[in-house]
């Protein structure tokens, strides 16, 4: 679960412009973008390969979800839109919009498979 929310944080920040942003300040998640932004300005070519096949394989693998489930994992993983704004968008509670987003993320994970190995950077 981990490789694919690092896939997807680094899938977001690329289509920003490269940009990284910590969306819950003190929390694991924040320790972990701070980590992946400082490993990778030192990533070793066959690194920064792997992690450019994993982004083909994820992008892959989030055209093939559902339309459901591939909204709320582009608005809410890849795009940053509060929960609030993209439950509204797809006419749900934030709860029934957070839990879409969990069972988008099993799918994504069901799907990548062996693909796993490229999300690790390794």
């Amino acid at each position: 679960k981990r490789n694919l929310v690092d896939a997807i944080r680094g899938l977001e920040a690329d289509k920003r412009g490269g940009g990284r942003r910590v969306a819950q300040p003190n929390s694991d998640e924040s320790f972990v973008a701070l980590y992946e932004f400082v490993a990778a300005s030192i990533t070793s070519p066959s690194g920064q390969a792997a992690r450019s096949e994993g982004r083909v394989h994820l992008e892959k693998a989030i055209e093939s979800l559902p339309d459901d489930y591939k909204q709320i994992v582009k608005m809410y993983d890849l795009e940053g839109r509060p929960m609030d704004e993209v439950a509204g968008i797809l006419d749900r509670s934030p709860g029934a919009a957070y839990m879409l987003r969990a069972r988008a993320h099993r799918k994504l994970a069901e799907l990548l498979g062996g693909a796993s190995a490229f999300l690790s950077g390794g």
